[in-house]
């Protein structure tokens, strides 16, 4: 878990910050349709990319805190009945783990993009 979190931590700073330097180096002049084209596709993947990885770091968070209330429980529950705790787990939810998979999809589609927006100018 730890190791997602930090990944996804990482990838949030990477399309953020291609995110804002893309924003910041555009020029406003008139552009061939296509050229505009591949700047707003690949624009709009990586700002819905940056969101799905927030999206799935807060599912990440509540999974940590389902897993530490459970635990608090069963050390409860061992507790007062007297013998050893029993190993915790709990699942997680399919909005966050498909947050996850658009996330590495959308910024995975808009280097490529970006890339051809290059090329193309």
């Amino acid at each position: 878990m730890d190791k997602r979190f930090g990944t996804l931590r990482h990838l949030l700073l990477v399309a953020s910050t291609a995110l804002g330097i893309l924003v910041f180096l555009h020029s406003n002049s008139s552009q061939p349709y296509v050229h505009r084209l591949l700047f707003g596709s690949a624009t709009a993947l990586l700002s819905l990319g940056c969101i799905s990885v927030v999206v799935a770091l807060y599912g990440e968070i509540g999974t940590l805190t389902r897993l530490l209330r459970s635990l608090h429980a069963e050390l409860k529950r061992a507790k007062s009945v007297g013998e050893r705790a029993k190993p915790v787990g709990v699942g997680e939810k399919k909005l966050f783990l498909a947050a996850e998979t658009c996330a590495y999809v959308f910024v995975a589609i808009s280097f490529p993009l970006l890339s051809l927006y290059a090329f193309a100018k």
